[in-house]
């Protein structure tokens, strides 16, 4: 796990955390700019001051445009990631928004500074704003192409905690997204076995066998 600071200007209050277990492969990605009207079906689930919670899924529009209604609440975005802000609305006091962008065939593609980068994902841009309050914006489940390691700019979810206070209003926020090449291709990365484990395994099965030789031996010899 990773913490420091968003790579763009923002509201000092603002922590950035990557959280980099559980990492999911892919493909290839579109090597596009993603729009709003291209990440239909992503879910963005917002958790109360009162402890409930409320799930939208992501819709689009005419224009480029897109967005997620809420009961009390939205998420909208309209044009390139890369390019335009995000905006939150929200009448009921949020504690929390966690975003699964994998669900919208996407990935948030963030700024890595002097990383590498996953090809295909071209620049990105971290979650940043400049609302006035404390907030900690937590990535999970790294993203890598199939064969390769994360490079580290690419997470399928993305968590806003308002740590600060919660959120009421409206906030304006900036965050890169890039679209999977092919739907439905965001899979758990495989977790090779040990090479220690194999060996041990196999350690088992031959004093297994060993065992069961020396008993038969012994009842041949017995029954003599």
């Amino acid at each position: 796990m990773i913490v420091g600071p968003a790579l763009r200007s923002q509201a000092d209050p603002v922590t950035v955390i990557l959280n980099t277990s559980n990492p999911y492969t892919t493909t290839a990605l579109t090597g596009f700019a993603t729009f709003g009207d291209q990440i239909a079906g992503m879910t963005v689930a917002a958790t109360f001051s009162d402890g409930g919670t409320n799930t939208a899924t992501w819709s689009t529009s005419s224009g480029g445009c897109g967005s997620a209604l809420g009961s009390g609440w939205s998420v909208a975005q309209c044009g390139d990631t890369f390019e335009t802000e995000w905006t939150l609305e929200s009448t009921a006091l949020i504690t929390s928004l966690f975003v699964d962008a994998g669900l919208g065939n996407a990935v948030f593609d963030l700024s890595t500074g002097d990383f590498a980068v996953t090809e295909g994902s071209a620049r990105g841009l971290t979650f940043g704003t400049t609302f006035p309050t404390p907030i900690t914006a937590t990535y999970s489940g790294p993203v890598a192409l199939t064969g390769s390691p994360p490079a580290g700019d690419l997470f399928r979810f993305l968590q806003l905690d308002f740590t600060g206070a919660p959120f009421q209003g409206t906030m304006a926020f900036v965050q890169d997204a890039d679209s999977l090449r092919l739907t439905g291709d965001l899979n758990p990365a495989p977790v090779p076995e040990p090479a220690s484990l194999l060996f041990v395994g196999g350690g088992l099965a031959g004093l297994t066998l060993r065992l069961r030789a020396r008993r038969w031996r012994d009842g041949r010899q017995g029954a003599a």
